[in-house]
């Protein structure tokens, strides 16, 4: 029940909650009806000011501030990507001393926890070093699934040297919340039982869904919020990771040299998965830093399921790279196939930059039926002035167009031009 919030209060004087984006569980949102009756049924009162709760500067310190959720057998884990302060009287601040191993070297006040068998809260009152508060909500739990369509995959992966920090990020891709626990890494050409790391041994964290978490030996040397300290096998000079889930279905990713663009650096450019389906395509991040732990992959290509259906037009690249050292011929070269449905497709090809804009139209639209072999095409590394195009990534990008059923299929794949 509130406490009373003023003399009038005590006089029969009904209460109001000043801002109803504000929380209802802080008495300090809530004040005595500035009403001279009293009250104020069925009307605005007077003590009421929308969106005072919270500054500006406020909201923006808690933007994401709350990150995540795990447990143990005995306690609630919470994770937050700034220090802040709780009610001592439910929490406990988790220090270094007190923490597992993977927790050594966290920013002090990051990381709270309380008993499990307290319930957990809706929300968690948490204050910044200024004194600002802000009710934060928490995430409910779910179990880990069995389904075999529901689980995390291998979404990045740096393999570097001692100059960075290696780390493997991981993506759960489906509507609801995943625990980490019973999942396990290995860089083992061939593993056995005993070559299996969990992927966070203490805490069984929560992933949120189709948020990108990376776990590395030591989490602050990497650029993001979203990072887990975990002890991971050595990726250095590996050749593989793999990924076991509760079910024991196994993930590989295969870390080849020919993964990699020709101007990226293997010890400090990171592997992206490229799509979200199964077999996905891996090249190597395009982002300025070299990677993007924690963060959207630099490709960003969104999961379309339905249209990758082989039903629908597709494109297969045969060389993926223009180089003065290609063999012959001196240019990225690809296929474009109809699919098996009956339908006939226009294909508007086009070669488009980092900054996105199309630098080349092929000026020819083929047209693509089931029953005809696959339409081969070629760009030369030339813009359209004539210009050999500056190395760096670019992307293909070609619409295909059918008519007969007014729609259109947007399809993209990575291309590079190296160093002439």
């Amino acid at each position: 029940m509130l406490a009373s919030q003023s003399a009038q209060a005590e006089s029969g004087f009904s209460l109001v909650r000043i801002d109803l984006n504000g929380p209802s569980q802080n008495n300090e949102n809530w004040t005595s009806s500035g009403e001279l009756s009293g009250a104020s049924p069925h009307t605005e009162d007077p003590s009421e000011k929308l969106d005072s709760w919270q500054s500006k500067a406020t909201m923006e310190f808690f933007e994401e501030v709350f990150l995540l959720h795990g447990n143990t057998s005995t306690d609630t884990y919470f994770l937050f990507s700034q220090p802040v302060g709780l009610d001592t009287l439910i929490f406990r601040p988790v220090t270094s001393q007190e923490g597992p191993s993977w927790f050594q070297f966290a920013n002090a006040n990051s990381l709270w926890a309380q008993s499990a068998e307290q319930p957990l809260p809706d929300s968690i009152l948490a204050q910044n070093a200024s004194g600002q508060t802000q009710w934060l909500q928490t995430k409910r739990f779910q179990s880990n699934s069995n389904d075999p369509g529901v689980g995390l995959h291998l979404n990045e992966i740096l393999h570097t040297d001692a100059l960075a920090e290696p780390f493997v990020e991981v993506k759960h891709t489906q509507p609801d919340y995943l625990g980490t626990a019973h999942w396990f890494i290995s860089t083992e050409v061939m593993p056995f039982p005993s070559d299996w790391t969990p992927l966070s041994p203490a805490v069984n964290w929560y992933i949120p869904p189709h948020e990108p978490w990376a776990f590395a030996a030591c989490p602050n040397r990497l650029n993001t919020r979203r990072a887990i300290a975990a002890d991971i096998p050595s990726l250095y000079a590996e050749e593989q990771v793999h990924l076991q889930s509760p079910e024991h279905t196994i993930e590989t990713v295969l870390i080849q040299a020919e993964l990699h663009a020709p101007w990226a650096i293997p010890e400090r450019t990171s592997l992206e998965r490229l799509q979200s389906m199964d077999q996905a395509l891996w090249q190597s991040s395009t982002d300025s830093s070299g990677s993007t732990p924690g963060k959207q992959n630099s490709w960003n290509f969104p999961l379309r399921p339905l249209l990758q259906s082989l039903e629908f037009p597709s494109i297969e690249i045969i060389q993926r790279t223009w180089s003065s050292h290609s063999p012959m011929p001196k240019a990225v070269t690809f296929s474009l196939q109809a699919g098996e449905s009956p339908i006939v497709w226009q294909a508007h090809i086009s070669i488009v930059s980092a900054s996105g804009q199309i630098i080349w139209r092929f000026h020819d639209k083929p047209w693509l039926a089931p029953d005809q072999p696959a339409w081969i095409g070629a760009w030369d590394g030339r813009n359209e002035h004539g210009i050999l195009a500056a190395p760096g990534s670019y992307l293909l990008q070609i619409i295909f167009q059918a008519p007969a059923i007014d729609q259109r299929i947007l399809r993209v794949s990575p291309i590079h031009v190296a160093p002439a």
